[in-house]
């Protein structure tokens, strides 16, 4: 289904592994209750500047 402007974009993210300053997270996004889109990602984290 494609997403329009007006559409209420419901974010979700969960931890899937978490290993010292890397972590594995799995996100998808709803509209009305419905997934729009879904992705796997890595985030590092480095030291603030």
């Amino acid at each position: 289904r494609p997403v329009v402007p007006g559409d209420q974009l419901i974010l979700e993210a969960r931890v899937l592994k978490m290993r010292s300053k890397v972590a594995k997270m799995a996100g998808r996004a709803l509209v009305e209750g419905q997934m729009v889109a879904e992705a796997e990602l890595m985030a590092s984290f480095g030291e603030s500047v």
